[in-house]
């Protein structure tokens, strides 16, 4: 299994590990919730599967291993690292932007 700790995956699990949520957690689960929808939008003009990748490691009830995201989407291991590397660098900037969201 392969471990996770970006920024994402660590807000993620927030909500399991708190009973409230920080002005800080929220503020990023807005990010994140934007950053679907934007993958959303990008998915229908390009035909990637960025949102359902998203979704799955972010978003989903369900916390998937990067071997089932592969598996399941039909996507290379190097593939998905990089993927979740340009979600984490966009998050950030969106954060750092201090874009009220």
């Amino acid at each position: 299994m392969y471990n996770r700790k970006s920024v994402l995956e660590i807000v993620r699990n927030i909500d399991k590990t708190t009973e409230t949520q920080s002005e800080e957690s929220i503020r990023i689960k807005r990010v994140i919730n934007k950053l679907y929808i934007y993958y959303k939008i990008y998915d229908l003009e390009h035909g990637t599967l960025h949102s359902k990748i998203f979704n799955m490691l972010y978003l989903s009830d369900v916390k998937y291993t990067y071997k089932q995201i592969e598996e399941k989407l039909y996507i290379g291991h190097t593939t998905l690292k990089r993927y979740v590397k340009q979600y984490e660098r966009l998050a950030l900037l969106l954060l750092e932007a201090n874009i009220d969201i």
